[in-house]
């Protein structure tokens, strides 16, 4: 009996040693490099340094100056609570209008004649911001 016990521990044996081995862990894949950083323009730089230095700031005028969208994306992250901006004559276009949307609900005025603004931004800036005027 106790060779019977024996034989048939030993076929189990068999058998597990007949499953192919599991595949060994694979390393995860590297995580993509992050995006660059859009080019910043000089104003741009300026701006954000202003921003950074005014954080309740309620009024930013920077009309006539090579401003981007990645300058208004910051300056709609770092003053929150702005209610008026001015940004006439710049580079802005859609994407740093809707950034000020969603950032800056409060925006009774912004100005942004002779940008790159669509009816996109404009109708993202009136259903974000009820104030505007």
């Amino acid at each position: 009996e106790a060779g019977a016990g024996i034989g048939s521990g030993g076929a189990a044996v068999e058998e597990a040693a007949e499953q192919p081995a599991p595949a060994p862990a694979q390393a995860p894949a590297p995580t993509p490099a992050p995006a660059p950083l859009p080019d910043l323009t000089n104003d741009d730089r300026e701006m954000i340094a202003w921003a950074d230095k005014n954080p309740n700031a309620t009024e930013a005028n920077f009309d006539n100056k090579e401003i981007t969208d990645a300058g208004a994306i910051a300056l709609a992250n770092k003053c929150p609570e702005l209610t008026e901006i001015y940004l006439c004559e710049t580079g802005v276009t859609d994407a740093g209008a809707i950034a000020l949307a969603n950032k800056c609900p409060e925006l009774t005025g912004i100005f942004l004649n002779g940008t790159g603004v669509t009816d996109a931004g404009a109708i993202a800036l009136a259903n974000k911001c009820p104030e505007l005027t």
